[in-house]
């Protein structure tokens, strides 16, 4: 089941300084299906035909047996569309240093089972192998809690350890076949199908692009870098706007969501795969309370949804279709901004350092799903009393790639936290609340130096969900909690508190990150 599409690629003899060694694979992570509902009678299984709210065929058995989706409503019966683990290997012929980054088309993973993967790769020496999530609520479950409310972990073991092996043997791949490339990059900005629902708002909207070239001009990947909530179909998930005949397939439904349209839309655009990356997805940037439309038909992407008249009918929102248009759109809007006429960079060179992290896990129902094993595949190790006080260690990363950086980050990570607070933000404070009765306002609330701030390169990617899931990272000024019920129940706007390990989160990530790009 687990087909690879490899780039083919060649070699040269000699290396100029602006040339570097890449391998791109992918490899198709989808649960394989064992039965379905066969409705148009074809022997195969029909995948979502494209429409606003055609999910697929119905499954009734997978090969690996049941499959939960990550944050949906228990077991998927719908594959809207294939999931990948897109692998991209970077080699400095220079130093032999190298690096991985993947992305899954998952929900989150833990440490442990990230470091499963690495170890089935370590003889390749890699200075870091980032394994991070889109955080798609609707992958099959990687974190386990789908299972809790019938006290069972909810990952498929069969399926996760093929995903695991499968990803493992990709890296591999994409080593082995690694090729002369260059590089170029573009830093913009974007906002077309993006919202803040949780105050103060404020965006991390930064459209980040590198595209790998090889010396002939054929362009194997480009790695788009955005954040935002992958899922355009969460209203599937919740159950709201849907029509008559969907709510009963409400949340699950397997698909990666719009980054399968920036694959789409990279090997039209470009040529070569595109991959996508997420980043500051905490607090919360979704697509949720806000609509897209149809490019240019007749409202440019840029223009803000405020702007768009109320009467407009050509609003898309809380479908399928939306995830199409915005991951095309990425593409497209990198395209306009001439990635593709950008310089090649020179002087490249590939470094990464990890920085490990030991917080506090204060959240009481994580604490218990720990023990009972409802969280992560492998067994998690603690520092201390789970009954009392208990620490877990997590980590953050920096990797070089010329005149590129990029974080990583093992969490949920507030816009507020990697681009820091706007400069009018005390002496305007009102507008970027909408209920400031439920948050620390004005001189209350403070933040540490931004990530963004840290970093010294002229393109700044951040890498969200890469390496870990602790949670959301709420900056402990505004991070507030039930007196009564805390981490079950929140105060109105902090519920991302409630799925925190804990109000010292931020500043001991933030502090390991500083102690990563203090070469300013």
């Amino acid at each position: 089941m687990y087909k690879l599409a490899l780039v083919l690629l060649f070699t040269v003899a000699t290396y100029a300084n602006d040339l570097i060694e890449v391998g791109y694979v992918q490899i198709d992570i989808t649960p394989e299906i064992a039965e379905w509902v066969d409705s148009d009678g074809n022997g195969e299984y029909t995948f979502g035909d494209g429409s606003a709210y055609d999910t697929g065929e119905k499954v009734t058995k997978f090969v690996d047996g049941k499959i939960n989706v990550g944050n949906g409503n228990g077991e998927a019966h719908y594959v809207h569309d294939r999931i990948y683990s897109r692998i991209m290997v970077l080699n400095d012929p220079a130093t032999n240093k190298r690096v991985a980054i993947v992305s899954l088309d998952l929900y989150m993973m833990q440490l442990q089972d990230c470091n499963f993967i690495r170890n089935l790769v370590k003889d390749l020496s890699f200075e870091h192998v980032a394994i991070h999530s889109t955080h798609s609520h609707m992958g099959p479950d990687t974190l386990g809690r789908s299972g809790a409310k019938n006290l069972e972990n909810g990952i498929n073991g069969a399926w996760f350890r093929k995903m695991q092996r499968g990803t493992a043997k990709g890296i591999r791949e994409a080593f082995a076949k690694r090729t002369p490339a260059k590089l170029r990059f573009l830093g913009t900005k974007s906002r077309f199908g993006l919202n803040d629902t949780r105050d103060p708002i404020i965006y991390d909207d930064d459209l980040m692009g590198m595209q790998v070239v090889k010396p002939n001009g054929e362009v194997v990947v480009t790695l788009v870098q955005w954040a935002n909530h992958v899922e355009a179909i969460l209203s599937l998930h919740n159950g709201n706007n849907a029509p008559d005949g969907i709510k009963e397939k409400t949340g699950h439904i397997i698909t990666p969501g719009f980054p399968a349209f920036v694959d789409y839309q990279a090997q039209k655009t470009f040529g070569g795969h595109g991959m996508f990356i997420n980043g500051a997805v905490g607090g919360l940037m979704t697509m949720l309370r806000t609509f897209v439309w149809e490019p240019f038909a007749p409202y440019s992407p840029d223009t803000p949804v405020e702007k768009i008249p109320k009467d407009f009918e050509g609003k898309i929102h809380d479908n399928f279709k939306m995830a199409e248009i915005i991951g095309c759109e990425l593409i497209n809007k990198l395209h306009r901004e001439k990635l593709q006429d950008q310089p090649f960079a020179e002087n490249l060179f590939i470094s990464a350092q990890t920085e490990k992290v030991k917080i506090q896990l204060e959240n009481d129902l994580f604490r218990l799903a720990f023990l009972a094993g409802f969280i992560g595949f492998d067994k998690r190790d603690f520092e201390g009393d789970m009954m009392g006080k208990a620490f877990l260690t997590t980590q953050v990363s920096r990797i070089d790639i010329g005149p590129a950086q990029f974080a990583c980050v093992p969490g949920e990570i507030f816009p507020e936290l990697t681009v820091g607070l706007p400069r009018d933000f005390y002496s305007k404070n009102g507008k970027y609340f909408k209920e400031p009765e439920h948050h620390k306002t004005g001189g209350d609330f403070v933040v540490p130096p931004s990530l963004k701030s840290m970093m010294t390169a002229k393109y700044k990617f951040v890498i969200g969900l890469s390496d870990d899931s602790i949670g959301y990272m709420v900056a402990p000024c505004d991070f507030l909690l039930d007196e009564m019920l805390p981490w079950v129940e929140s105060p109105p706007d902090h519920y991302e508190e409630t799925q925190s390990v804990g109000i010292q989160a931020v500043p001991k990530v933030m502090e390991g990150l500083s102690k990563l790009f203090s070469d300013k």
